[in-house]
């Protein structure tokens, strides 16, 4: 990762990011809420200035440093293959309504979930929720 100096142009003045920054500069590890704005403020940097290619391998570098950091707003079993599980199920809903959106917005994600999370557990929890759908439960 570059020198975490190298960002301060980028940064707004007593920002979340800012801190995170000044704690990189001490060499002081960051805790994930720190990593979640810091890469907050990377991802803004390069929508403004997509020529900043390498803020781009920062970013994958503050990843790979800090793989499960946002355990909250992005847990790895919801994440997979750089697709948010929550994303697919917007789109997999979307003209669906009451308990067909709710059935097949659960279904969704214990299949999503079942190889990283609760195994055979994840998906009977599936198999209940399509089966509602059919009417058969």
């Amino acid at each position: 990762m570059r020198e975490p100096a190298s960002f301060a142009p980028f940064v707004e003045d007593n920002s979340p990011a800012q801190h995170a920054l000044h704690k990189l500069l001490a060499s002081q590890p960051l805790q994930p809420p720190e990593v979640h704005g810091l890469r907050k403020c990377l991802t803004e940097i390069l929508a403004k200035q997509p020529e900043l290619t390498e803020a781009r391998a920062d970013l994958k570098a503050l990843d790979a440093a800090y793989p499960n950091a946002d355990v909250v707003n992005h847990p790895a079993h919801y994440t997979a293959g750089g697709v948010e599980c929550i994303d697919a199920i917007a789109a997999a809903t979307t003209g669906l309504e009451g308990i067909e959106a709710a059935c097949t917005a659960n279904a969704i994600k214990y299949l999503w979930r079942w190889k990283r999370k609760n195994g055979p557990e994840d998906l009977r929890k599936a198999r209940w929720y399509i089966n509602h759908l059919l009417g058969e439960n």
